[in-house]
């Protein structure tokens, strides 16, 4: 059996040869001038499907990034929000506290009563506040229109809803929205948080309370009770004090001599009153109602216009200062708490954001190691494939002029 070789086969065999060293070293410089190793999935299929993987954590690490950006604003927004909220019910309690003063004038007073009206317009528009996007901070999930809107009998309805969004910032991490509103300006309990003790009016004597409390609060029932004053003819002549239940069958609780300044105690409570309780004067002891802040200033406003001409109508007033600047003091406590909640999810949001930006460069290295381009490996390679097909190329021409007729 004889083999032939033709001329032709030769040919086309070296051009084949160099067209494929060509090709790759075409592939090798895009490699390089674009620094993927990869570009397409048959450079290498494993390696590809990881970096679709990782490109798709990466994407899901952005988007909690935008989640998180969006909602650390409207929490910012939120806190500064409730904070001048709380400076104008710390300028109220001011203004309560300077109002009770005998040294104040009409004048004075009217001058404080306009300001009380300003500060409660201000405090509605500080809860009907936008996020900078028309979107209302206190609306609840219901954020598109004002959530509190005048009710026409000098107060403010809320509109919105109770829920939350909750926004995922991570992997099964997600974080309460802003507060609505009802939580933030309504629903603020009154007196000194558990219970509230006020004038059950309108009395005739001249007592004043200047003191309430727990001595232990584990005694108190929740159940309310009245305090009544009733004289007792003597000798000597008294004040007396009893407790009733406010439930039938109303039933005594306890009972005592009054003595100015001396408290009045029962179940945990005490009170302590000045001044002299006409017969049948009482004051009621409650579980703390709650409020909005709107009401807490309309309050004031009420209080500072009480009639303060005869003694019984100045103990009046002096009561409702001393029940309005303990809701007031009561608004901005739960104001400071709010705030509190919303300072520890911005510190678990900054937390998640270092999280995200240590597990975004563990994945953008490994995405690196998988995809990218080896300089030093790909330029020695590139070097090396144009040596090989300079080196075809000298081959063929040596080879294409070769013939048996030259040795004829």
């Amino acid at each position: 059996m004889t083999s032939r070789i033709s001329s032709a086969s030769v040919f086309e065999r070296a051009i084949f040869q160099m067209l494929r060293q060509q090709s790759q070293i075409a592939r090798t410089q895009l490699e390089v001038s674009s620094g993927r190793r990869i570009t397409t999935a048959k450079d290498d299929p494993i390696g590809a499907g990881i970096g679709e993987a990782i490109d798709r954590s990466l994407a899901e690490i952005s988007r909690w990034g935008d989640n998180a950006t969006f909602l650390q604003n409207r929490l910012q927004k939120e806190e500064a929000t409730i904070q001048q909220a709380g400076q104008l019910l710390q300028r109220a309690q001011e203004l309560a506290i300077q109002a009770n003063s005998a040294i104040q004038t009409a004048e004075s007073l009217q001058g404080m009563l306009r300001e009380l009206a300003l500060m409660k317009e201000a405090m509605a528009q500080l809860a009907n506040t936008t996020d900078g996007t028309g979107r209302y901070l206190f609306g609840g999930t219901t954020d598109s229109s004002p959530p509190f809107v005048a009710n026409g009998a000098g107060g403010y309805d809320y509109v919105g809803d109770q829920r939350q969004r909750r926004i995922e910032i991570g992997p099964d991490l997600t974080i309460a929205d802003s507060d609505p509103g009802s939580e933030v300006f309504q629903r603020i309990r009154t007196g000194n948080g558990e219970i509230a003790i006020r004038e059950g009016g309108p009395n005739t004597g001249t007592g004043v309370l200047s003191a309430t409390g727990f001595t232990d609060p584990a005694q108190w029932t929740t159940l309310p009770y009245t305090v009544t004053f009733n004289d007792v003819v003597g000798p000597p002549p008294s004040t007396q004090w009893t407790v009733t239940e406010d439930n039938p069958p109303n039933a005594v609780i306890a009972t005592g001599t009054y003595q100015p300044g001396q408290p009045i105690g029962f179940l945990g409570v005490q009170l302590v009153l000045t001044g002299q309780p006409a017969d049948g004067d009482t004051f009621t002891v409650r579980p703390s109602p709650t409020r909005d802040v709107f009401d807490s200033i309309q309050a004031l406003i009420d209080t500072v216009n009480l009639a303060n001409t005869t003694p019984a109508e100045k103990a009046t007033r002096q009561n409702s200062f001393y029940a309005v600047i303990e809701d007031l003091q009561q608004a901005g406590n739960s104001l400071i708490d709010s705030r509190a909640g919303i300072g520890a999810r911005l510190q678990l949001v900054d937390a998640t954001e270092q999280q995200r930006a240590a597990e975004d460069e563990i994945l953008r290295r490994t995405l690196s190691e998988v995809r990218d381009t080896d300089y030093a490996e790909a330029i020695s390679r590139l070097s090396f494939q144009l040596q090989s097909l300079e080196a075809a190329q000298q081959s063929f021409l040596r080879v294409q002029n070769l013939s048996l007729f030259n040795l004829l």
